[in-house]
This record gives C-alpha cells, structure tokens and sequence, in this order.
C-alpha cells in the first residue's frame, strides 16, 4: 500500500522515497528529503498518517528541522514536537527567527516550553521569551525582535560607528542587546541612551 500522497508533488520522488522505505533503503530516503524545501518537505508530512510522518520525521536533517516545523500547519507540528526531547527542541529553533522559534514553543505544554527554554544558552532564552511575554495575537507577540547585539566593554563611539557600518538594522529596533566576550546574555542598551552617551575625548 501507497501511504505517500502525491500533493503537488513530483510522483516520481514521492514512489522514490515510498520504495526507499519498503526496501530499507535508509541512505536514499535521506538524500531524498535533503533535496526538498524545509517546506516542501513541511508538506510531505502533512500529507502523511502519522506511523510514516515519524518514520520519515527522525531521517530529517538536524540542521532543517527548525524549518520544517516552523512551515508545518499546527496539528503536524504538534506531533512532531511530542517525539523531541526539550534539548533537541532547543537545537531545532536555535537558528530561527525568534518569531517562528517562539510560535513553535507555543505549541508544547508550559511545562515542557519551559524545559525548552532552559536548554537555550542565555542569548536565545532572552530573545524568544521575550517575543513569549506578549499575547500570541498582539502586535508584541507577532513582531521580530531580533536583535543586534553589542559587547559591554565596547565604547558607545565605537558601537555608534558599528551601526553606521552595518547599513540597516532590523525593524522597530529601539534597543541593542548587550553580551560579554562569551557571548553571555547582559541586557539592553536602548538607542535613546546610546546616542545621548557622553563622548570619551
């Protein structure tokens, strides 16, 4: 039996990844998943019952898997993310946008987006809970708020010239976020104080 839909798909691939699976024939079946869009591939699942979307879910690449949840209709992701241990979550969102990492945590039991949230190393934790402090469908709760982030040992001259350098910033930023020489999440510094800062002479 054919539990592989076609859905706008080329049927070639589709019986391609179909016959992989019936022979286990592991090694075709990721590079045929590794030829697709993170949401070509977000279709593929939906498309299938959920015993062939888990078998075919843990041949994903680890590097995609963030984007393919994020192009997932809910209900998919949700089934998904059942399967994924809180570190592994972690990982999967750890490159996203803090916008789509944080619709995806919305999706997990509190408890479990917790456990999430404290598997991320600072800067990520502060990002996405910020985006999670707002109400889902408010302005707060839709908006990026991917940041530039400054080192607290820089002076404000310096950061100023580094703005300038960048070009563009991203939009409705009104605050930088500050880390130490790890990379360790510290603060934010707001652009109405940095551009009041005292020059050093």
């Amino acid at each position: 039996m054919n539990y592989l839909d076609e859905h706008g798909r080329n049927q070639e691939l589709v019986l391609s990844i179909q016959e992989a699976l019936d022979a286990n024939d592991l090694l075709s079946v990721r590079n045929a998943l590794a030829d697709l869009h993170p949401s070509e591939l977000a279709d593929l699942l939906e498309s299938l019952p959920g015993e062939i979307r888990d078998e075919l879910w843990v041949h994903v690449e680890r590097d995609v898997e963030g984007n393919v949840l994020a192009h997932a209709n809910d209900s998919v992701r949700a089934a998904l993310l059942e399967n994924m241990a809180p570190q592994e979550v972690a990982a999967a969102t750890s490159n996203l946008d803090s916008d789509d990492a944080a619709d995806i945590l919305q999706d997990l039991p509190e408890s479990l987006a917790d456990e999430v949230l404290r598997s991320m190393d600072e800067q990520n934790r502060a990002r996405i809970a910020s985006v999670l402090s707002y109400p889902e469908d408010t302005a707060g709760g839709l908006m990026n708020v991917d940041m530039v982030t400054v080192r607290a040992d820089v002076e404000a001259e310096v950061v100023l010239r580094y703005l300038r350098a960048l070009g563009t910033v991203p939009d409705k930023t009104d605050s930088l976020m500050v880390v130490d020489r790890e990379n360790i999440y510290l603060g934010v510094l707001s652009l109405a104080a940095l551009v009041s800062a005292p020059v050093v002479s």
